[in-house]
């Protein structure tokens, strides 16, 4: 089943190369170009996700977000912020007014954007090279020590009595 993510984005070469990406990693995409739009197509589409832009006409995207997560019918989408904007109080403003994460364009690439849906959402395929090697490494470290202990039975030493010299026949 394809999710489907509303792009609230104004530039729209940026928009039509975010939504070729999401597509071809198996998102349905919506886009809107302005803050009330975004908002109308939220309620109507209801996706299940949203990529939003802050800098936006006729709502910016702090106006959006704290519309969307006053409305009953999109409180629960998760919002997932995509910026030019980097500043410590922008993305504290964002995450007290509900979003879920907060990309800042110049250091994520589109491709970025899919893989954090994906993780968002579960559908990261397998598992990472790192977690696969540690896996591994856990199993045959407890496969050595069942097998070393398995060929080096333990044996109770004789108790010995202090000054007492044992002779066995």
């Amino acid at each position: 089943m394809k999710r489907t993510v509303l792009s609230v984005e104004d530039d729209a070469v940026f928009a039509d190369i975010l939504a070729k990406n999401l597509e071809s990693g198996g998102f349905s995409v919506i886009k809107s170009s302005n803050g009330e739009d975004g908002f109308k197509r939220a309620v109507s589409d209801k996706p299940d996700a949203i990529l939003l832009d802050i800098g936006l006409p006729r709502k910016d995207g702090f106006e959006l977000l704290e519309a969307l997560k006053a409305a009953p019918e999109t409180y629960a989408i998760p919002v997932f912020m995509l910026s030019r904007l980097s500043s410590r109080e922008d993305v504290d403003k964002c995450f007290s007014l509900g979003c879920t994460d907060y990309m800042i364009k110049s250091q994520h690439h589109p491709e970025d954007v899919v893989r954090r849906l994906n993780r968002h959402f579960g559908l990261e395929d397998g598992f990472a090279r790192w977690e696969v090697l540690v896996a591994l490494g856990v199993v045959l470290l407890a496969a050595s020590l069942l097998w070393w202990q398995l060929g080096h039975p333990k044996v109770a030493p004789e108790p010995q009595l202090p000054g007492v010299e044992l002779h066995t026949p």
